[in-house]
């Protein structure tokens, strides 16, 4: 079976660390340029990008459930193993990925996004080039986890909603939660001002510890620190054979041109020159790094919820 020409980058990463952003830029570039591959933002400069026939088939077929497993990724032989000892049948799935792509100009997008690319490597044999760039967080830097944590917070927990949003994901959470509706609301009814997503979770967590305030307070952090734990976090520091480690502090809190530099030719594409790229991730990183959302401020705001139902 002849191999596919169009190149492939897929960037993985934690949410949070801008891999769908740099998924965006690196689209932009000579080598992976695709008219259909565009992407806009939000007033919290979250970025949202179009699928290709990656997200297609994830969505419309059975793929997912057969590649991906119960272990966390640890580049282990034992965990390679267990991949492709249950992986599925290649020519069966790389004939549908074919007749996606042949199916509509946006399926044949060359630059893709997801959190765990290490399931990916199966799609690698079906192209002349697979690369994957991988986005890694150093935890144990203290300036870059709490940019990391603040880019989390305000994009995803610092989201206000209108009265309609509120009803829509609020329903949509006790039902994950198991938990009632209208006690959840009984809470929130009595926030003031706008509610945002932290104080949603706090409601429910108000209704699943009893009116315990402190054991809902502590269970909305912890709901929040999943996003920057273990989990997400520490599988992305294990690599991938073939592929690419962009430092997430040198390359958006550092903003490194070098950095930049080495990315490009990793993946075989002209770099922009410096003052062009700097403008470029400037007026990105810098948006993230003028107002940072803390741990602290969160705990602050769920305490004052707290004050304005007791």
């Amino acid at each position: 079976m002849d191999k596919i020409k169009t190149p492939q980058c897929l960037v993985s990463y934690a949410g949070g660390s801008g891999g769908e952003w740099l998924a965006i830029q690196i689209g932009k570039h000579d080598k992976f340029y695709n008219e259909e591959l565009v992407g806009d933002c939000n007033e919290l400069n979250r970025w949202r990008m179009k699928g290709s026939w990656r997200q297609y088939i994830l969505d419309h077929s059975d793929i997912k459930d057969k590649l991906w497993t119960e272990r966390d990724y640890d580049n282990s032989p034992e965990w390679w193993e267990h991949f492709w000892n249950n992986a599925p049948d290649k020519e069966t799935c790389y004939n549908q990925v074919r007749e996606i792509m042949n199916k509509k100009a946006q399926y044949t997008i060359p630059v893709h996004r997801c959190h765990e690319a290490w399931y990916d490597v199966y799609w690698r044999d079906m192209f002349e080039e697979f690369k994957i760039v991988t986005i890694r967080v150093d935890d144990t830097n203290e300036r870059v986890l709490r940019q990391f944590q603040g880019n989390i917070i305000k994009k995803i927990f610092w989201q206000d909603f209108d009265a309609n949003l509120l009803e829509h994901e609020l329903r949509d959470k006790c039902k994950k939660h198991r938990v009632d509706y209208d006690a959840c609301m009984y809470y929130i009814g009595r926030f003031m001002d706008t509610v945002n997503y932290t104080d949603m979770m706090l409601g429910i967590n108000l209704v699943t510890n009893k009116s315990d305030y402190l054991a809902a307070v502590e269970a909305t952090m912890n709901n929040m620190a999943e996003r920057w734990n273990d989990y997400n976090v520490k599988q992305h520091h294990h690599p991938i054979e073939g592929g690419y480690v962009v430092d997430f502090g040198r390359m958006f809190v550092d903003k490194d041109y070098k950095e930049y530099v080495n990315l490009c030719e990793y993946l075989g594409m002209t770099p922009w020159y410096e003052d062009q790229w700097s403008a470029t991730i400037d007026e990105y990183a810098d948006e993230d790094m003028k107002q940072v959302i803390t741990v602290e401020n969160v705990k602050e705001r769920l305490w004052n919820r707290i004050s304005e139902i007791i």
